[in-house]
Order: structure tokens, then C-alpha cells, then sequence
């Protein structure tokens, strides 16, 4: 069976308060630091929280928690891990209710191999934010590599609510549900992720390391020479 997909993605802390709340001084600061055009560079990004974390009382708590997340994103992206949980460890005590900075920091506890604690993160990311899919995916993955495949199911049914038409979804619950015997379900979201995703030869990859442990040879040399003559990964 082909391995879960993990969403791998840092999230920035970009939800602001309203502008009039930022000093005019300090909107060109802010602007860099939120960085949601994406055309700043990381020291441009770097600069801009910066100036928002040294400004002292000119700015409020919401502010400085959304820099001091936003550069513990960029710590963590040029691997400056312990920089980069103690920003966001920052950030969450300014704003607890700052879900980017649960989501990043438990996935560093994750990197660090610290599972518990990056489960206890994804948790309070989707208590304050429950749309926040690559929480749900990523804490199901812990769940099923931990052996704790029913909680895992229920995470991926909730990505697949928030996300109907992204076949990783399906095709995560159906590894999952293959993983605890459940084989009739499992086919049943392989298929479905073949039809969101025709054109994705992983898909046919999992559904034939089914049908084969299905007893179902020959259904998986037909998926195994259709993932054959789909360009992509394998």
C-alpha cells in the first residue's frame, strides 16, 4: 500500500486585525510581515516582523503574535527548529487563539518526533480553526502510524467533508481503512479518488496493492499497467 500523503506546507499567521489598528508607521512593517502577495523576500518578510516584535507598546498583542508566528514560520523553514518553536511559543502566549501557530509548532514537536505533543497542537488548530484541513490530515496520520486507526478514519472523513473534490482524501481513508481489514470501504474510496483523480497514477497504485490483497490478480495488473502509463509519480 503506497504511503499516506502528509501535508507538509508551514502555514502563515495572515489573518489580521483591521488595518486601522496598525499604526501608519508600522503598515509598511506589517505588510512585509504578513507577506500574503508572496513577491517579498524571506528577509523582507524577516525585517518586517522584526519591526513589529521590537515595537513595544505602539503595537497590540494580536500584532506581535502574528510576527512572532510568522518568523518562527520562517525559522522553521531554513531549519532553525528550537529558534522557531520558541516564536512560536511567543505567539501562542500573546494569542492563544492563533491556530497557525498550534498547526506550526506541532509540527515541529513532529519533526522532533514528539507525536503526543504535535497531536495535542493539530487539536487546539482545529478546535479554534475546525476548517483547517492540513490539521485534520496531518494529525490522522499520526493517529494511523501510532495504530490508532479509528480516530485516524474519522480525521480523514473530515477532510473529506471540508474537501470533496481532493482524491488524497480519499485515498488516505482508504489506506487506513485497508491498514484495520475494512477492504470493501477501502475500495470504495480508491475508486472514488480515481475518479476525482484519472490522471494520478498513485491512485491506481493503491488500488491495485488492494485488489492483490484482495485475492484480485488480475483487476491489479490492469491498475498496475494503467499507473504504468500515467506520467507522474509511482
Amino acid at each position: 500500500m503506497m504511503p499516506l500523503v502528509l501535508f507538509a506546507a508551514l502555514v502563515s499567521a495572515s489573518a489580521p486585525p483591521a488595518s486601522g489598528d496598525v499604526p501608519a508607521k508600522y503598515e509598511p512593517a506589517w505588510t512585509a510581515c504578513r507577506n500574503e502577495t508572496l513577491k517579498l523576500s524571506a528577509d523582507d518578510e524577516m525585517a518586517g516582523c522584526e519591526t513589529l516584535i521590537a515595537a513595544g507598546n505602539d503595537v497590540d498583542n494580536e500584532i506581535k503574535a502574528i510576527a512572532h508566528a510568522n518568523r518562527g514560520m520562517l525559522m522553521a523553514q531554513f531549519s532553525y527548529l528550537a529558534t522557531a518553536k520558541d516564536e512560536l511559543d511567543a505567539a501562542i502566549k500573546l494569542n492563544p487563539k492563533l491556530a497557525p501557530a498550534y498547526y506550526n509548532r506541532a509540527m515541529i514537536h513532529a519533526a522532533g518526533g514528539e507525536m503526543d505533543l504535535a497531536v495535542t497542537d493539530y487539536s487546539s488548530a482545529v478546535a479554534l480553526n475546525p476548517k483547517m484541513v492540513e490539521a485534520f490530515v496531518n494529525r490522522a496520520i499520526i493517529y494511523a502510524e501510532s495504530g490508532k486507526t479509528d480516530l485516524a478514519i474519522a480525521d480523514f472523513t473530515k477532510v473529506i467533508e471540508l474537501e470533496p473534490n481532493v482524491a488524497d482524501g480519499y485515498a488516505n481513508r482508504g489506506i487506513a481503512l485497508a491498514r484495520s481489514g475494512q477492504l470493501e470501504a477501502a475500495l470504495a474510496d480508491f475508486n472514488k479518488a480515481i475518479a476525482v483523480a484519472p490522471n494520478d497514477p498513485e491512485q491506481y497504485t493503491n488500488r491495485a496493492n488492494l485488489y492483490r490483497k484482495m485475492g484480485r490478480e488480475t483487476d491489479a495488473a490492469d491498475d498496475e499497467a494503467k499507473a504504468v502509463a500515467l506520467p507522474g509519480k509511482r
